[in-house]
């Protein structure tokens, strides 16, 4: 799927991700549209197309890492409402629940490009 770049990043969920790759190309590319790739058990970490090359870029949330996609949207369904969601979001992130099941892998490493 596509995604346009922002000063904070790719939106994905109602979530931004970013990473220093993504940076460079908002600071310095014309292109402003990215490819992006996501792993629905763990909203922690988002793979960006730069160029021929994959890059992670992590959750600028705190407290996503591990957190399936599916369980997000149940616990907190005004992240997924298309009008507004940073105003929504911002109301509703310190009320996730702390017991949304996690995934113990983790995201990659930042520099990371597959």
């Amino acid at each position: 799927m596509s995604r346009r770049i922002r000063g904070d990043g790719v939106l994905f969920a109602g979530l931004s991700y970013n990473c220093p790759a993504l940076r460079e190309m908002f600071l310095h590319a014309p292109e402003r549209e990215v490819e992006i790739r996501t792993d629905l058990f763990d909203l922690g970490w988002i793979a960006v197309k730069i160029g021929d090359g994959w890059h992670a870029a992590i959750c600028n949330h705190q407290g996503f890492v591990g957190v399936r996609y599916t369980d997000c949207q149940e616990a907190c369904p005004a992240l997924s409402v298309p009008s507004r969601p940073g105003r929504v979001f911002r109301r509703r992130l310190s009320r996730l629940p702390a017991g949304l099941p996690k995934n113990k892998a983790g995201p990659p490493s930042a520099s990371a490009v597959w």
